[in-house]
């Protein structure tokens, strides 16, 4: 079906940071002619790196944050910021669903929260891809190395578009 689709389409658009050799040579393979345009654009560059070496030193400095996205690569270290964080109201995001500290509820809906409207929020590897926040704010990321890639990292930091200073513990 996707052959004959690519196939008899007047026009096709790709448009994805993944676009790789594969996706090329499988528009090869079906004799389409295409043009690739590779964007260059990188929206973080610039952005101030700083590397954190304890989890009592990335929880001092979130806390003197009013606003920030913490990414995780694990549920269990993404709740446990979480609760080490008792002084401000968050939204902690993860497989299980969505917590307001707020109202002290978990909220089971599959439908994503709007990253924008909670000045502080917390996710596990639930959001890798396709949730984005544009609000200007620091990002701190805090990894186990174990259950993502690299890649998979870098795209869950890149969930904000508009990073102020990124804070990362590679525990």
């Amino acid at each position: 079906l996707l052959k004959r689709m690519l196939s008899q389409a007047e026009r096709v658009f790709c448009a994805d940071a993944d676009i790789n050799e594969i996706s090329l040579s499988f528009l090869e393979y079906l004799n389409q002619p295409y043009r690739y345009i590779a964007n260059t654009h990188k929206h973080n560059a610039g952005v101030k790196a700083k590397e954190i070496f304890s989890l009592n030193k990335f929880m001092k400095a979130l806390n003197k944050e009013d606003e920030y996205l913490v990414c995780c690569d694990s549920k269990t270290h993404a709740e446990i910021i979480g609760n080490l964080n008792m002084k401000q109201d968050y939204l902690l995001i993860t497989s299980e669903g969505y917590y307001y500290s707020k109202t002290k509820t978990w909220n089971k809906d599959k439908i994503p929260p709007d990253l924008d409207s909670h000045k502080r929020v917390i996710f596990s590897p639930k959001i890798i891809y396709g949730l984005d926040s544009t609000m200007a704010r620091p990002v701190y990321l805090y990894m186990k190395g174990r259950t993502i890639s690299p890649v998979a990292m870098v795209q869950q930091l890149c969930r904000n578009r508009n990073i102020t200073q990124l804070n990362y513990l590679f525990s």
